[in-house]
């Protein structure tokens, strides 16, 4: 049984009032991540028009010359509409508010799930720095079941249906209903619960794994969340796939799963049964999120909302177990509130600065950028082929489709080869990569960033004319009759430069 503190404690429920409010407001400051535009948002927002324009999610990809008119299932498509509709409405403004308006979303979902399993708003007071819509609603769904609300819970499958066409993370909402089951069990194991809360979680379960096959791609959808998953070459060159560092994030992260181990221990000590579950059990649903956020800090995001009420229920347990020991409370305090003033330097940032910016870095590039080369291509309304990074390809798409087809893009091995994005990627990365690579796949240009070990190696082939060059990027055009005309005018200095102040924002 869910024990709740006494609903008339004034003091502490406005105290609560005001940090709902703060956690409202902090969410949506938290999402500095759209302060630099991601390159695969601009290939997400190429790919939503193309959806709403054309209707429907399965086409002959049409904007890759590499992919042997292939026929393209995405995954995504739904929330590229989304985004692109946001930012035909309102610009750069438009995605803010709809980021805003997710997180605020998220924020009181989130909130909600904390006072399942506390009213102390000591403990409900940790700012959610990471927030994900669905998930966080699966996770409120979960914690109230087992705080005895268990209507809540058949809104997931229909839910889920929706998620699946939004993005492949909908396995994570699964895994909280899985995460959710076991604790159930356990519970029930221990005498402290029926086994009717698990046989009913379980069927959400497989409710929401059919579910999952309401998309375009249907079962397929799963063996492409399975390639995925298992690409090597993701976590080699992917920084999103890479481990978890100690920067700031990382010592967040750490930080957090600190702060609960420590609150897990203390209430087993002092013998507490938060909701009635062993707290070395709580800590158990903890440790698979957080292995796959170490493993990828693409995952930190549901680590965050997962362990948010675990460590509220935790700490709410070890405080009612010695309810008269102040100190423990004050530390409490005092550790949530280190989290919240540590996150507090990347919201403020945020607030004073909120545009997103053109990309300043890609996957291995450094600083490096493309703009200047697409604004060269677009003033001289150049058509063709284009070798280019993969992690270029999404941004070249948004800036000159459909005068030009890029080799590959952020679409990654959801639509190319293992082996394609693999000689991409080496081709750009390896001193031994095979300067032929362009060649075999019928390129008329190659763009190279600055410090690519490959660009030495094209500056001396005659096969390659330098067109255009700046500190970020060089391109180069085949050198050949069917280029000549193009060559004649870039040696005779008649083609137009690029705009001579690249645009900072995205816009």
């Amino acid at each position: 049984m869910v024990v709740r503190r006494d609903q008339d404690d004034r003091p502490d429920r406005r105290l609560e009032q005001s940090l709902v409010a703060t956690a409202f407001l902090v969410t949506a400051g938290a999402i500095y991540a759209l302060r630099v535009a991601d390159a695969d948002l601009f290939g997400h927002l190429a790919y939503g028009r193309f959806f709403w324009q054309q209707g429907g999610a399965r086409f002959v990809d049409p904007f890759s010359y590499t992919t042997a008119r292939l026929t393209w299932y995405c995954h995504e498509y739904l929330s590229q509409i989304v985004l692109w509709l946001a930012y035909a409405v309102g610009g750069s403004g438009g995605l803010i508010a709809l980021k805003c308006l997710v997180g605020g979303m998220a924020a009181m979902f989130s909130w909600r799930a904390l006072g399942v399993v506390t009213r102390d708003a000591r403990i409900r007071g940790r700012p959610q720095l990471f927030t994900f819509l669905v998930f966080s609603l699966f996770v409120l769904a979960v914690i109230a079941h087992l705080g005895g609300a268990r209507r809540l819970v058949w809104i997931l499958p229909p839910t889920l249906a929706l998620w699946a066409n939004l993005h492949g993370g909908f396995v994570g909402g699964i895994g909280a209903i899985g995460l959710g089951a076991a604790l159930a069990a356990s519970r029930a194991i221990d005498g402290a619960g029926s086994w009717r809360e698990t046989r009913e979680l379980l069927g959400v379960l497989a409710l929401c794994l059919v579910a999952s096959l309401a998309t375009p791609l249907g079962w397929k959808g799963w063996v492409f969340l399975g390639i995925e998953a298992a690409n090597p070459l993701n976590r080699r060159f992917i920084a999103e796939w890479q481990p978890l560092r100690l920067d700031w994030t990382g010592g967040l992260v750490m930080l957090l799963l600190v702060l609960t181990v420590v609150a897990g221990l203390e209430a087993e000590r002092r013998g507490a049964r938060p909701s009635g579950i062993r707290p070395a059990v709580w800590l158990a649903t903890v440790a698979p999120v957080a292995i796959l956020a170490v493993h990828s800090h693409r995952h930190v995001p549901l680590l965050a909302i997962w362990t948010a009420p675990v460590l509220a229920a935790l700490a709410d347990g070890a405080l009612r177990a010695h309810p008269r020991s102040p100190g423990a409370s004050l530390s409490l305090l005092g550790a949530t509130g280190l989290v919240g003033v540590a996150s507090a330097f990347q919201m403020l940032g945020t607030l004073a600065d909120p545009l997103p910016r053109i990309p300043p870095a890609g996957y291995y590039s450094g600083v490096r950028s493309p703009v200047g080369a697409a604004s060269f291509l677009r003033a001289n309304e150049v058509s063709g082929r284009l070798y280019t990074p993969l992690w270029w390809g999404s941004y070249l798409t948004w800036e000159l489709y459909p005068r030009i087809l890029v080799s590959s893009d952020g679409r990654n091995d959801t639509l190319y080869r293992l082996d394609q994005i693999g000689e991409n990627l080496s081709f750009y990365t390896s001193r031994q990569a095979s300067i032929d690579a362009p060649l075999r796949v019928g390129s008329d240009f190659v763009l190279a960033p600055r410090g690519a070990p490959v660009l030495g190696a094209l500056l001396v082939d005659r096969r390659w004319w330098l067109l255009y060059e700046d500190r970020d990027s060089a391109l180069f055009v085949r050198d050949d009759d069917v280029h000549a005309d193009l060559v004649l005018r870039s040696r005779d200095r008649r083609l137009q430069p690029a705009e001579s102040a690249p645009p900072r924002y995205f816009e």
